[in-house]
């Protein structure tokens, strides 16, 4: 997708911060330079949306409505146990 900017423009990439030194590389690579950054770090993520998101799930008393939840439930459950996994990033990049 780097590849297809045109020269002088931007692009805003949001991923996991996993393996950021890589990522900041192969952006390096294809002549484009960071212009700003932002981290999403697990404290973020659980008090902007994973916490909200339970509290709306624990809404729901239908056992069969809830069900419907299984894979929302499942990633909370993840969150819970490794929060750091649940750290992201924003990267504007500018192409040179």
């Amino acid at each position: 997708m780097i590849e297809k900017i045109k020269v002088g423009g931007y692009l805003i990439i949001h991923d996991e911060y996993k393996d950021n030194d890589r990522k900041i590389a192969l952006i390096h690579r294809y002549n484009c330079k960071i212009v700003n950054s932002l981290l999403l770090d697990e404290t973020i993520w659980w008090r902007d949306f994973y916490s909200e998101l339970e509290i709306e799930i624990n809404k729901v008393e239908n056992a069969r409505l809830r069900s419907l939840f299984i894979n929302e439930i499942n990633e909370i459950n993840q969150y819970k146990k490794d929060p750091s996994l649940f750290r992201s990033i924003y990267y504007v990049v500018l192409k040179s």
